[in-house]
């Protein structure tokens, strides 16, 4: 193939790539693909419309101002686009998050449980959503000076939202337990249910299982 005809194959090339890229990205549903697809996507289209337009010397070394002037529009226009494209689809934060009267709710409660009655907040091993999630309840709870270990679940599947475990709602732990699902639910509008004879706990510890993050939250 002639120098000539391989240039013009490559031009050519990259306009399709490009299309293929902008075509892609619209085509995808906002949080539908990952945070570095996204990236990459609009890197390629950008780097091919890029190549495109100085392939068929739209923009040329400048000489003057108003070469310079028409190079940074061009170039502003194709990166404009491209990574307006990507933010159109760029994955939105839908994590759960606590907002300060749930954190000093949260540790009010805790701080009332009965003395030697000990916390353990579980997140599962398949969930950063729901790592984070407990990580705030955890951190919340240090802020005011209480103690909470946080614990990786794998041995069972992840439960759908926050469950409250204990053991029997019939020992002071239990019923200390009982107690803070509801006022979670109701009154911090963390829905919280509550589960006896719950296999992370004992008599004297309950546990927060921070679950998946329900559909409906």
């Amino acid at each position: 193939m002639e120098k000539r005809g391989l240039h013009k194959w490559g031009i050519e090339l990259a306009w399709g790539a490009g299309v293929a890229v902008i075509i892609a990205l619209l085509a995808a549903a906002p949080g539908s693909i990952p945070k570095w697809s996204v990236v990459i996507l609009v890197l390629l289209g950008g780097l091919f419309f890029s190549v495109g337009v100085v392939g068929h010397e739209w923009v040329k070394r400048p000489h003057t101002i108003r070469d310079a002037a028409v190079m940074v529009g061009v170039f502003t226009l194709i990166w404009g686009a491209m990574i307006a494209s990507g933010r159109a689809i760029w994955p939105r934060d839908q994590w759960r998050h606590l907002n300060q009267e749930q954190k000093d709710g949260l540790a009010k409660l805790v701080s009332g449980l009965p003395n030697g009655c000990g916390l353990l907040v579980y997140v599962p091993i398949g969930s950063t959503e729901a790592q984070s999630y407990g990580k705030e309840i955890q951190d919340a709870l240090h802020a005011h000076g209480l103690k909470a270990n946080l614990i990786l679940a794998g041995a069972v599947g992840p439960p759908v939202g926050i469950v409250v475990g204990v053991q029997s709602v019939t020992t002071p732990c239990g019923f200390a337990g009982e107690m803070l699902s509801v006022a979670m639910t109701h009154n911090l509008q963390m829905p919280a249910r509550l589960q006896e004879n719950y296999f992370y706990a004992a008599e004297t510890v309950e546990v927060i299982f921070v679950g998946i993050k329900p559909t409906y939250d």
